[in-house]
């Protein structure tokens, strides 16, 4: 079934044009009423080499290929618990299992190797997030500390031997040039090169907007991006951090739990309970369970296949496939679009908006090209507003009424 919905926020800079967009979506849900699933609690969608899933739940750990489905549980598949948090697939074609409460276990295709507190160094059973670097080694995120595991020895970093600021441990993403960063709760994101901690970022010595910092992704141009459950959408730029929540762009809160990053530099934004948003070309996308057929609004992990099909994790919701465009319509950029009149075009010192007669507004924005609110008006028929201290490029105004989302282009130049 093909849906659309209107975009939040329009941030597109096209020279000497203006655009009409709108999201096409096309949406599949997977729960335990219409597939093997034997649990509507996702907590990982982890994509395997071979572009199929692997679903990790809050009862076993289910494969999908595109068309069959199977289900490993202790029970039929040997798992170390039945609750799987997260898996990972290595170079030799072994898949790394991470648990709630047993451990970590590796499955050959055959055997299965079990790695818990009681057998190994591994230093907590509870195991939050895992990754696999290019060498072979296995990076485990638990609430006892980040472990590194070589097939052999286990090296183990927490708060008494290393930066680390705290012991849980929330992810890991690889970076360029052998970085590695790490997302913590409660103490902040840490920098490693190769196996040695090198920068501890908190919000007392770097201002970075949260101590917690639930997902780590670097963008497609190299770029560093987190979710942070109280300060949003955050990206590091050096010696500074960028910031989205509500209060500043169309990031419905601030509540970030999960974040992917895809084809043409796209951000896939997991919410608490505000859904999913998509956050591409300084436009951002949200989807909700009131205006897209999303099952649940707590979203817990995001992957986008090479195909460029979104797989959404819920935590109550089952598993959701979207497939998302965006066709673009264009229209010249005049001074008068649907009623609403802005002039002079470009402006200088002042810019003057003339509504149309017969529309309810409830609230009119102004927003910079980097999606930073740069001003909130109470809505009047007819408004002049004081443009001299902005800065020289373009703007976009958003126009709420009562039955629909406006958008127009504006140009200031100095």
């Amino acid at each position: 079934m093909k849906k659309s919905i209107i975009i939040r926020l329009l941030f597109l800079f096209l020279v000497c044009i203006g655009v009409n967009l709108q999201a096409q979506t096309v949406w599949e849900v997977f729960n335990t009423q219409n597939s093997p699933l034997l649990s509507n609690s996702i907590r990982q969608v982890y994509l395997d080499t071979d572009q199929s899933l692997w679903v990790s739940t809050a009862y076993g750990l289910g494969h999908y290929d595109g068309t069959n489905w199977q289900i490993l549980t202790q029970a039929n598949g040997g798992l170390p618990d039945d609750i799987v948090n997260c898996v990972a697939r290595d170079s030799s074609g072994n898949l790394w299992v991470g648990t709630l409460t047993s451990g970590l276990g590796k499955f050959d295709g055959v055997n299965w190797t079990y790695f818990t507190f009681a057998n190994s160094d591994i230093p907590e059973d509870h195991i939050r997030a895992l990754a696999i670097d290019s060498s072979g080694r296995k990076w485990v995120a638990t609430t006892g500390g980040l472990a590194v595991f070589n097939d052999t020895v286990w090296k183990v970093y927490d708060f008494t031997n290393s930066l680390l600021q705290t012991n849980n441990i929330a992810d890991i993403c690889f970076g360029t040039q052998d970085t590695v960063w790490i997302g913590t709760v409660n103490g902040g994101l840490v920098l490693m090169i190769d196996t040695v901690m090198v920068q501890s970022f908190t919000y007392s010595n770097s201002g970075i907007p949260d101590n917690t910092i639930l997902s780590v992704r670097t963008a497609t141009d190299g770029s560093l991006w987190m979710a942070s459950p109280a300060g949003g959408l955050i990206h590091r730029i050096p010696n500074s951090w960028e910031q989205w929540t509500n209060t500043n762009s169309a990031m419905p809160d601030a509540s970030c739990q999960a974040l992917a990053t895809g084809a043409g530099n796209k951000k896939m934004i997991g919410m608490y309970d505000s859904g999913l948003v998509i956050f591409q070309d300084s436009l951002f996308y949200v989807f909700d369970t009131l205006n897209s057929d999303l099952p649940d609004n707590y979203v817990r992990s995001i992957v986008e296949t090479d195909s460029g099909v979104i797989w959404i994790a819920t935590e109550y919701g089952g598993l959701a496939k979207l497939t998302f465009t965006i066709p673009l319509g264009t229209e010249p950029l005049n001074s008068s679009m649907g009623g609403i009149a802005l002039s002079p075009q470009p402006a200088n010192e002042c810019l003057k908006i003339d509504l149309p007669t017969g529309i309810k507004v409830l609230s009119i924005r102004i927003f910079s090209s980097q999606g930073q609110i740069v001003s909130n008006i109470f809505p009047e028929k007819a408004m002049n507003l004081d443009c001299s201290q902005w800065q020289t490029g373009v703007y976009f105004l958003e126009i709420v009424t009562d039955n629909s989302t406006i958008f127009r282009k504006l140009s200031i130049c100095h």
